[in-house]
């Protein structure tokens, strides 16, 4: 990776339009390089307060001009004595002018500067947020987040990519709404979860308290949901389905159950089997059942999720039909102890 994709990089990830696999990548590079990680540090901490930099700020434009025409007659200086700046200083500074031009493009370029507050989350657990109205959002990794300092009059708009808890307050006249890639939910006061990955096959909204309406573009009708129902869009398909869920699975990632710790894969699995929506065959894998592994699975997909078991514990998987996997291999064939 060279410098300018480091730059933009980072720049993507304090916009929130990092992808997954770039910010992957990103962190790997941070996690290498102790001096960029410093680095890096100081200047997300220099974007943050030029993101808050008040929009009523006035450049005195004929002072500065006055000035600039002054300079350019006066005496001309001494030649300049030519001083090698290290390399780490140069991407240090390239990092610098990058964060002075995104703050200058939002406080002067005409329609740059957004009303809308964006957060994505990278981490392994997740955020909370408290909105304007009292709402309460948990954002969960890898989770891109926008949501307006203040609701203005009628609707309370966010929008999501990603996933994410949400505790909405109570307020009929003023329809809360959550935009997601594929479509939207329509609420006014309830407690709900919205799974809306891109990089998964499907979107989910499952409801806990209360009620909702679910709508999935022009094509589809809108599917209202009463408390321990969630409706799931099959992105491929276009087609709605509807599950009673008394067990809550979708808020697994809320309670920490993606979470595994010195656990055993016979505990793992299952879990995985639930919140997935799959089956796994296991009969050759029966011998490492019992090994313990440390994973947290939050904000990954199935893919990724059996991408970083086969990476950890050397287990294969196979698609074997649809929503089903063959597992196979483990630690070198060698049993756990």
């Amino acid at each position: 990776m060279n410098d300018q994709e480091r730059i933009l990089l980072l720049h993507k990830r304090w916009t929130g339009s990092i992808s997954p696999a770039e910010l992957a990548r990103l962190e790997e590079w941070l996690a290498s390089d102790e001096a960029f990680r410093k680095e890096a540090r100081s200047l997300e901490s220099i974007w943050e307060k030029a993101a808050k930099t008040q929009s009523s700020f006035q450049p005195d434009t004929a002072r500065a001009w006055d000035r600039f025409q002054k300079e350019m007659h006066a005496t001309p200086a001494a030649p300049a004595r030519i001083i090698r700046i290290p390399r780490v200083w140069r991407v240090a500074a390239s990092l610098l002018l990058l964060v002075g031009a995104m703050a200058a493009a939002t406080l002067f370029l005409p329609g740059v500067r957004s009303q809308l507050q964006q957060a994505f989350y990278g981490g392994n657990t997740f955020q909370t947020y408290t909105l304007s109205d009292g709402s309460e959002v948990m954002v969960n990794a890898y989770s891109q987040f926008k949501f307006p300092d203040t609701f203005e009059e009628g609707e309370r708009r966010v929008y999501l990519e990603g996933e994410a808890f949400f505790k909405v307050k109570s307020n009929p006249a003023h329809p809360f709404i959550v935009q997601t890639p594929r479509g939207q939910v329509r609420v006014t006061g309830t407690k709900f979860n919205v799974r809306a990955y891109a990089k998964e096959d499907f979107e989910e909204v499952f409801l806990q308290s209360g009620r909702v309406m679910y709508q999935a573009g022009q094509e589809l009708d809108a599917v209202k949901l009463n408390p321990k129902e969630r409706v799931v869009l099959e992105k491929s398909a276009q087609a709605l389905q509807t599950y009673s869920d008394p067990d809550a699975i979708p808020l697994y990632w809320v309670e920490g159950r993606l979470n595994f710790r010195n656990a055993r894969f016979e505990e793992i699995l299952p879990v995985m089997e639930q919140y997935f929506h799959v089956k796994f065959d296991v009969e050759k894998v029966r011998p490492f059942l019992h090994c313990r592994h440390t994973f947290n699975l939050s904000g990954l997909s199935l893919r990724e999720s059996l991408d970083l078991i086969k990476a950890v514990a050397n287990i294969e998987y196979m698609e074997i039909g649809p929503k089903a996997y063959r597992l196979n291999g483990g630690r070198g064939a060698i049993p756990c102890k």
